[in-house]
């Protein structure tokens, strides 16, 4: 378990301002220092009592993570394990996992430490809008942070590791042919079904790149090479050249095709 320093607490605070959350004049309420970043960074100073994520658009790196001594917790708007990641309350209600809040600890990976405090949110999809349905989750979340902020100052908490392999999403898989965040999530999660949306079609490219880099050169490189060395030993560093170059086109589509 972290130990903090007593108060005030000096506190890093990344992500949203002090317009955008009531969270930091909270903390400022109760004296202590907030120093709010929303840019990407590269370190943390070890002069900070406690770091709080809320809106970060960046990923801390395993870098960064291992050169800070203090706890590091972020706020997501999902029912952690479920919906790591971009959007998450519309892979909610598009993948029908819980909606929710997790308050966790930061570890390497994308919103997968221990959790401190969390909340199911229920919705009526019938009634919601995805903008809605967002800001009550952010609501939510603001309260639950509030509520427990002695709590969490005083690293006063008992952690849970996250079980169950849960799902993330990326920016990449969201659809682009969203209607817009004030649409009603039950008409706009059937409109997307019977428009065939699938986040895992983007696999499907990927894998037809790879087939078309295979298939414009010759497949069976070991037999082309025997002939060319034996046929016309001056073409074989062309040759070489060009298997390599495709080779490394692939590797690229099959890193890509693993992010």
């Amino acid at each position: 378990m972290y130990m903090l320093k007593s108060n005030p607490k000096t506190i890093l605070f990344l992500g949203y301002d002090k317009k955008q959350t009531k969270i930091i004049n909270e903390l400022e309420l109760r004296k202590h220092k907030v120093t709010q970043i929303s840019e990407e960074i590269d370190k943390i100073s070890n002069n900070f009592d406690l770091v709080i994520s809320f809106g970060y658009r960046y990923i801390l790196t395993r870098d960064i993570l291992s050169d800070i001594s203090v706890p590091i917790i972020n706020l997501h708007l999902s029912y952690l394990p479920w919906n790591k990641g971009a959007h998450p309350n519309f892979w909610a209600f598009w993948d029908n996992t819980p909606s929710g809040v997790t308050i966790h600890l930061i570890e390497p990976g994308i919103d997968s430490g221990p959790i401190l405090f969390q909340k199911i949110v229920e919705f009526e999809e019938y009634k919601e809008t995805f903008r809605t349905s967002y800001e009550k989750l952010f609501s939510e979340i603001e309260n639950m942070f509030i509520n427990n902020i002695d709590n969490i100052l005083t690293s006063n908490f008992k952690s849970k590791i996250q079980r169950g392999k849960g799902s993330i999403h990326y920016v990449r898989d969201f659809p682009s042919n969203f209607s817009g965040w004030d649409s009603k999530i039950y008409d706009e999660i059937n409109r997307l079904e019977k428009l065939g949306f699938n986040p895992n079609h983007r696999l499907l490219t990927i894998i037809d790149e790879i087939e078309n880099v295979r298939s414009s050169n010759n497949i069976n490189w070991m037999n082309l090479l025997r002939i060319v060395a034996i046929e016309a030993p001056d073409k074989l560093f062309e040759i070489t050249k060009k298997i390599n170059q495709a080779d490394g086109e692939i590797s690229k589509l099959f890193r890509k095709l693993n992010d």
